[in-house]
């Protein structure tokens, strides 16, 4: 009597196959790993206003079984150029304490509207470039609050108003901002013998901003950062915001508005940070974040700013 003999499905026969041919090459054959090896690149982090030092972080990709870390990179020539005139190689400076260093430029200082080049390599690397300038400046023409309303939490005086600011923008041009606002706050303590308010030096404290999804708010420490292109109405931008006090031991001082125009880059990349990311501000870049730098990672952007105060404790 015959056996009969169990039929195997495809993908089984095709693995047998692969083994066999496997076996018949020998042990020294190499296989490909099951995940695809991304070749480390430097990561520039860099923003730059006018009349002011150029401060660039470097850090460099890391992949390793599909996830990317960072690693600081401390060994690198970073430079900027105007056109193909080297204006200054950057110094690097430790961080304090074992913190990430920095570079720095020490006598060069960028100009509005002229375009620069930072180029940066290091061993092991391919080197990376990134252009970027510094759009003029769009001053804020008026800021004021409406619908103030007061509450109590505890110790805490919740400030609930909505921020109206108006620029003057361009017509001509598309143009980016990053809005800034933050709350002044003067910390007091009663002397106990004579019963007299001490006064401190003011601090700044973050606003929040409740339900503002749509106005891309983004809240950090210090500040709220509002990413506007253009000009969104004729009146300027409606901003819902809460400043928060204890007043057993601070007083309200300004809300104080800085109104960044932002190159491009700056702008898309911040979109981009802010939209996968609960804090506000230049931070780590994720290789899917937009990017300006060639053959690397990260953002190099030039901006101008404008400043307002207005007091929110007298209105």
């Amino acid at each position: 009597m015959t056996i009969p003999h169990r039929i195997l499905p495809a993908p089984w026969r095709l693995l047998l196959l692969f083994i066999g041919a496997g076996c018949l090459v020998g042990c020294e054959e190499i296989i490909d790993p099951p995940f695809e090896l991304i070749e480390p690149k430097l990561v520039i982090t860099s923003t730059f206003a006018p009349h002011q030092h150029v401060t660039v972080n470097l850090t460099a990709t890391q992949p390793a079984a599909g996830e990317i870390s960072y690693a600081h990179v401390a060994d690198a020539t970073v430079s900027i150029f105007e056109g193909t005139e080297l204006l200054e190689t950057l110094t690097y400076v430790p961080g304090d304490d074992g913190t990430r260093g920095t570079y720095v430029t020490t006598n060069f200082h960028p100009e509005v509207r002229h375009v620069y080049t930072v180029h940066a390599q290091a061993d092991g690397f391919t080197p990376v470039s990134a252009q970027s300038s510094i759009p003029i400046s769009v001053p804020i023409k008026s800021l004021r609050v409406e619908n103030v309303t007061v509450s109590t939490l505890l110790e805490t005086e919740v400030y609930d108003y909505h921020l109206v600011v108006d620029y003057e923008d361009p017509a001509d041009q598309d143009n980016y901002y990053d809005l800034r606002i933050k709350q002044e706050v003067i910390p007091f303590r009663i002397d106990a013998t004579t019963g007299d308010s001490i006064f401190f030096n003011p601090i700044f404290k973050s606003v929040n901003a409740p339900g503002n999804r749509n106005e891309r708010v983004s809240s950090t420490a210090g500040y709220a950062s509002v990413l506007l292109e253009n000009k969104l109405a004729a009146d300027g931008v409606s901003i819902h915001l809460q400043s928060t006090i204890r007043p057993h031991e601070e007083l309200l001082g300004n809300i104080v508005a800085e109104l960044r125009t932002v190159a491009e880059p700056y702008y898309r990349f911040q979109l981009d940070v802010q939209g996968t990311n609960t804090g506000g501000g230049i931070i780590e870049p994720r290789v899917n974040s937009y990017t300006n730098v060639t053959s690397g990672y990260g953002v190099f952007a030039g901006y101008n700013f404008s400043t307002s105060s207005l007091s929110l404790g007298g209105r």
